[in-house]
């Protein structure tokens, strides 16, 4: 389930892991799947450098750039959900 609030482009989300694929569809509102072809088509930066792997683990204040989709940063990880998935909250551009 994801919230956003139009004007500031901050929104939430919940994942099932800090795995990129997982918090780069969140942050796409797509599968993860789709998000896992384009790290392995090398559209994605982490930081401003090449994402390796869709296994890499994925931080607090980490920028994501995806070409040909935006910029976007994890803000916070509050805590859980009452379905013990983790709440993530990232910042559109």
């Amino acid at each position: 389930r994801q919230m956003c609030i139009r004007d500031s482009r901050k929104c939430t989300a919940t994942v099932s892991s800090l795995r990129l694929d997982a918090v780069l569809a969140a942050m796409l509102r797509c599968s993860r799947g789709q998000a896992s072809e384009l790290v392995t088509a090398g559209r994605v930066e982490i930081n401003h450098l090449p994402a390796e792997s869709v296994h890499a683990p994925v931080y607090e204040d980490d920028v994501f750039t995806v070409r040909g989709k935006g910029r976007f940063q994890l803000t916070a990880l509050p805590g859980k959900s009452k379905k013990d998935r983790l709440i993530i909250e990232y910042f559109q551009y």
